[in-house]
């Protein structure tokens, strides 16, 4: 039996969380802090009114279709308990409560069983408790999760704090999106009494220890005042003491006499040592550094260090030090700048080592990092973009815990001995913490185990934590997160992002920076090996100036933003590449990066490797998106098909295309294609909220793809026939009952493409579109009807059956609002919800189908002469295309099973070649059409194309 808690801030009304329950309780009453059970029929044993319910507790299906049930056959104890029954994983159900309660701390404890249930981790019996105050406003989130135990009762309990202003609790006993049955009897929620008593006795030790303090504090600090500062060393411990005498004096301003007193004692203990000289830290903590004043990385370092020793920021304590610091992302910053500052405060080279000055900083910053999180988490009680982020705990202790290691080792006796014991402690709650609520990950089967971005940092985690408390069940854990990490890589250098999805680009070198740092800390072959074989990313996904795509990543992470040298720069260090050199080398142009991952590419930096340009004219079938990838001169496409696992969300695009200008600039991005689709509309469109809602509001995500690829010498095919998703996470999706199908043909100087989107059956919507995006922050100039330029590229409509075609601004980020729209959409419409402008819900019979054939090309290159989109009855589809003074003849088969295709083509005469999909390199075959006349047969999903050379 496991029992954990989660705390954090949730934005969503508590109605929409929990559901519509009534209260338990009339708001007007006090809540029971007494120490008994609030919760009435806690048993569930009452059914006064026969309604086969248990009385005052209210049952939900959360419209999933999942079996909720009064049970009095099965029991913890007495006759009878709540029983949820769920035939997939995709539903839900729960009993619910809404207990009056107050701040302070409470006990929540229930028993739960399983029967045929997977274990997965925080799925199944999940107990929640959403506290609201008076108006029904969120101030906490609590979580109690049990887990898989078939045919046993086991206990869920867990001790949380309850903010001021807490006044009920929308309490939900649920299986949680997990096949199979969760009984829950002998709940209880009570008040806890020893707690408070504890807290009561601590506050009157606080006080006797506060007035001691008080009367030491000025004899002591007038003796630091005394104390010589001649010699460097003298420099240093007067100024740790000093900061010791500083610290306490916070300590008492919040009431913390206890700490206060302990660090006066150190004072008073460290007043006649000598302390402050420098011991050499093992290598792997203090890695050295080539070149150190033309090295990039450490000079960029050295200003971020430069900044810390500028500060004058002061750190309270208590409550209102907590409050002091109201964005939990400040302490991604502060976890940079505490290792910044005591690698310049430590290394030898640095024009800041053994500065009195920047210690104090260090010892500050250290010291508001560790004081400020909520046993592990600095979320609650604090803002963060898009809410709660429990990635910003990693962020910062990753940095934090190597800086405490380096200055631990470097000056081990300026680290007081309450300081010490105070930090550790507090840094063992935070490990603790992320093995609670993070490395359960690892009991999940794929794809639900991977996260690689923020595997490597909980590897490292507890790595570093390993060290500082000589644990060997730290260790292992991180060795458990380096080999999900590794299995996460993929066979042309990415790694996965969520689960099997595409890599989003911005994460790559974190996923090689901390593989790298853990390789110089343990040694690890795994480690290494896994860097070396992701040697072929940056080649071949950055473009000339430093332009990486973002077509091919989940749909959530479109970000389309720059390169930074860090990942290859590290990549280059470890393999002598000098392509990878020359991405770094490109990016150092314009940055001098200064995040604690440039520390580690520091250690790594290697001036004497040679760069070569980046790979050019190619086409490839690239492995880590399964699917082509080209680049000729300035211009460069790709197009995946890796399928992501049942229920997971699925592409907004299959492909896109990018030109870039010279690079004479940062990020010379001319313009992208970033997504080409159809979707349909859900909701009305609310005109003042722009396409902000698009992912919510309309339906395009793909699921349950049939897709092929074929690369031949110069051109490349890729075809889909895929159902609509409505888009859930954590494998959650579901499928519509629209499809889509699209046929591609990309080409040295061309994509072109055919989309089409139909409702399998009788369905309503808003409106259908189809959707042709560009970024970024350009106008589209319209030529003619059917002709667009975006920058350096093209837009060509070749045929479609929408009524009319438009262009608006777009988001970029699937959350972007749109003051911050960025990209710009050509938008296909169709008639009848013209006449409705969206507002109300049509008919679209079966088999209604809308389509549009698509030509985007670098304004360098010719267009088309002539595209012809091909669809028969029998549901093939495809394209016949004549550009660049060569005919192909794509035919798609979007059916289950294998169909003939014939036609008479004049120009199919003389040599022809015929290409299969499937094939990943060219494998042209010879094929003769006698007078024109062509027969193909093409199998279920599969396509074929038809080449005939000029």
């Amino acid at each position: 039996m496991k029992a954990l808690a989660w705390v954090c801030i949730f934005l969503l009304p508590a109605c929409f969380a929990s559901g519509s329950e009534e209260s338990s309780r009339q708001s007007d009453q006090q809540p029971l802090t007494d120490g008994s059970n609030t919760l009435p029929n806690a048993g569930f044993e009452l059914d006064e009114n026969a309604d086969d319910q248990p009385d005052t507790w209210r049952s939900g299906d959360w419209k999933t279709g999942s079996k909720v049930a009064w049970d009095r056959n099965v029991a913890h104890s007495g006759k009878a308990s709540v029983r949820i029954e769920c035939e997939t994983g995709q539903q839900r159900g729960s009993f619910s409560l809404r207990p009056t309660v107050g701040p302070g701390p409470w006990i929540f404890e229930a028993w739960c069983r399983t029967e045929r249930m997977p274990a997965e981790a925080k799925k199944g019996p999940v107990a929640r408790l959403i506290a609201v105050d008076q108006e029904g406003t969120q101030c906490a989130v609590f979580h109690a999760y049990g887990e898989a135990a078939d045919g046993q009762w086991q206990q869920v309990a867990l001790s949380f704090e309850l903010p001021a202003g807490a006044k009920h609790i929308h309490l939900d006993l649920f299986n949680f999106f997990a096949a199979g049955v969760v009984w829950w009897d002998d709940v209880s929620l009570r008040f806890d009494v020893v707690e408070l008593q504890r807290r009561e006795e601590q506050r009157r030790l606080e006080a006797e220890h506060a007035k001691q303090a008080a009367e030491q504090i000025g004899g002591v600090a007038a003796a630091v005042e005394r104390l010589p500062e001649t010699a460097a060393e003298q420099k240093r411990k007067k100024a740790v003491l000093k900061w010791a005498i500083e610290d306490a004096q916070a300590s008492l301003d919040a009431g913390l006499g206890t700490s206060a007193k302990a660090v006066l004692g150190d004072v008073q203990d460290h007043l006649a040592k000598d302390i402050g000289h420098r011991v050499e830290p093992p290598q792997a903590l203090l890695p050295p550094v080539t070149d150190f004043a033309n090295n990039p990385y450490a000079q960029g370092a050295l200003g971020r260090a430069s900044s810390v020793l500028r500060s004058r920021t002061l750190y309270q304590k208590g409550e209102e030090g907590y409050r002091q610091i109201d964005n939990a992302w400040t302490f991604s910053s502060l976890g940079n700048n505490v290792y910044a500052g005591a690698w310049a405060l430590c290394c030898p080279d640095s024009p800041h080592a053994a500065d009195p000055n920047l210690l104090v900083r260090v010892l500050r910053l250290m010291q508001a990092i560790f004081q400020n999180h909520r046993d592990g988490d600095f979320n609650p009680g604090r803002q963060a973009i898009y809410g709660n982020d429990p990635n910003i705990n990693r962020f910062c202790f990753v940095p934090t815990f190597e800086a405490y290691l380096l200055l631990a080792a470097t000056y081990p006796d300026l680290v007081l001995p309450s300081k010490r014991a105070e930090w550790l402690a507090s840094a063992q709650v935070a490990t603790e913490f992320q093995i609670e609520t993070y490395g359960a990950r690892a009991k999940n089967e794929p794809p639900e185990c991977y996260y690689a971005n923020m595997d490597v940092h909980y590897m490292l985690m507890l790595e570093l934590a390993a060290r500082m408390f000589n644990s060997p069940r730290y260790h292992e854990q991180a060795e458990r997160f380096l080999k999900l990490t590794a299995d996460a890589l993929y066979p042309d250098g990415a790694f996965s992002y969520h689960g099997f999805q595409n890599e989003c680009f911005v994460y790559h070198q974190i996923n090689v920076a901390h593989l790298a740092r853990y390789w110089q800390l343990t040694g690890s072959e795994l480690a290494r090996d896994t860097i070396v074989k992701s040697r072929p990313y940056y080649p071949y996904n950055v473009e000339p100036g430093g332009v990486p795509e973002y077509y091919t990543d989940c749909f959530w992470k479109h970000y389309w933003s720059g390169a930074s040298p860090i990942g290859p720069e590290i990549v280059a260090g470890l393999t002598g590449c000098p392509q990878n050199r020359r991405v770094a080398k490109d990016e150092l142009r314009w940055e001098q990066p200064n995040s604690y991952y440039a520390l580690y590419a520091a250690t790594l930096y290697r001036p004497d490797i040679q760069d070569q340009p980046l790979p050019d004219n190619f086409l490839i079938y690239d492995r880590n998106v399964q699917g082509p990838r080209g680049r000729f001169g300035r211009w460069s496409f790709a197009g995946t098909t890796r399928f992501f696992g049942d229920g997971q969300q699925g592409k907004d695009t299959f492909v896109g295309g990018l030109a870039v200008d010279e690079p004479t600039r940062r990020y010379p991005l001319d313009a992208a294609l970033q997504v080409v689709t159809n979707q349909y509309r859900l909701e009305p469109r609310q005109p003042d909220e722009g396409n902000c809602r698009r992912w919510r509001e309309c339906r395009y995500l793909s699921q349950d793809e049939r897709n092929a690829v074929m690369i031949g010498q110069d051109f490349a095919s890729l075809t889909t026939r895929y159902r609509i998703q409505n888009v859930a996470w954590g494998g959650k999706s579901t499928l519509t009952d629209w499809a889509g199908n699209q046929q591609w043909i990309l080409m040295p100087g061309r994509l072109v493409g055919v989309l089409e989107i139909e409702p399998l059956s009788d369905q309503q919507a808003y409106s259908v579109h189809g959707r042709v995006r560009f970024g970024l922050e350009k106008q589209i100039e319209r030529k003619d009807a059917a002709c667009f330029h975006y920058g350096a590229l093209v837009c060509r409509l070749h045929e479609h059956n929408y009524a009319d075609v438009i262009t608006e601004k777009s988001e970029t980020f699937y959350l972007d609002k749109p003051e911050k729209f960025r990209s710009t959409e050509i938008v296909l419409r169709d008639k009848a919800s013209l006449e409705t402008d969206e507002q109300k819900p049509l008919t679209y019979a079966q088999g209604t189908r809308h389509f549009f054939t698509v030509e985007v090309l670098p304004e360098w290159s010719q267009p088309a002469d002539s595209v012809r989109r091909i669809a028969t009855p029998d549901g093939l589809r495809g394209l016949e295309i004549r550009a660049d003074g060569r005919w192909r003849l794509l035919v798609h088969n979007a059916t289950d099973a294998a169909v003939t295709f014939e036609t008479s083509l004049p120009w199919a005469q003389g040599e022809l070649s015929l290409h299969t999909s499937g094939s990943h390199t060219p494998a042209p075959k010879p094929f003769q059409a006698a007078a024109g006349k062509v027969r193909l047969d093409i199998p279920a999903h599969g396509h074929l194309v038809l080449d005939k050379s000029p």
